[in-house]
């Protein structure tokens, strides 16, 4: 009697550890979380097809918006990008840092590069959707 009861622990846990070990080798080289590095110009690659489809984002609901981007980048660049919509807001953010810092220094001249361009035309187009978003919710004014 006082052998079942470790031996059955010592089974259950032999267990648990081998399923554990099949799942973790059934995953492969296939990282849990994945993390795709872009370089400058596949940076550039995803700015741009933004602000090509610029008109896509402002008919299109924003899921199918960037399913459509994260597709024409994997055509195009050969990448799949998990959250296009989540690198695209973080560029934007980096920016907007970046333009803060640099009016706040006397004499320092902004970067201009192909890529802080298409930044500066995404932003624009955001903000013009927004305020679209804005004026369609406000109440309308009745004529009397």
């Amino acid at each position: 009697m006082d052998t079942i009861l470790p031996n059955f622990i010592f089974n259950f846990l032999s267990l648990i550890m081998s399923s554990f070990a099949q799942s973790s080798e059934s995953q492969g080289s296939t990282p849990t979380h994945c993390h795709t590095y872009l370089t400058d110009e596949k940076k550039l690659i995803l700015m741009r097809l933004c602000v090509e489809n610029q008109a896509d984002f402002q008919d299109r609901r924003k899921g199918q918006f960037w399913v459509m981007i994260s597709d024409l980048l994997h055509q195009e660049a050969g990448i799949f990008l998990k959250d296009p919509a989540g690198t695209v807001k973080g560029f934007v953010a980096s920016h907007r840092k970046q333009l803060k810092v640099q009016s706040c220094e006397l004499g320092t001249v902004q970067e201009d590069t192909n890529f802080t361009q298409a930044v500066d035309k995404w932003i624009e187009v955001e903000e013009d959707w927004e305020h679209a978003k804005e004026i369609a919710q406000q109440p309308k004014i009745q004529s009397i």
